[in-house]
């Protein structure tokens, strides 16, 4: 299990840290379940527990979001930030 507050300040931290002008970060974490009915035949999958991140910052005045749904991603998508960043006119 993870701490939400933690991904928060982590994030924040980094982006900061690396010039974003401003961050915003959404850290959805709970369990999910669902059914499915296919030709009459009821299906339920296993239920489970999920994340999702949402980051949108505003670099070099350029406003860029990534999204992930693996806390081992988080970074990655931090890095995406500031390419897209680079990269946009």
């Amino acid at each position: 299990m993870f701490n939400s507050q933690e991904v928060i300040e982590r994030v924040l931290g980094e982006t900061k840290k690396r010039g974003a002008a401003f961050t915003e970060v959404l850290v959805s974490n709970g369990r999910y379940s669902f059914k499915r009915i296919t030709d009459g035949e009821a299906y339920q999958p296993t239920a489970g527990d999920g994340v999702s991140i949402a980051v949108s910052s505003i670099i070099n005045g350029k406003r860029v979001s990534a999204s992930c749904d693996s806390l081992a991603a988080i970074q990655t998508e931090i890095d995406s930030l500031f390419t897209k960043a680079r990269l946009l006119p």
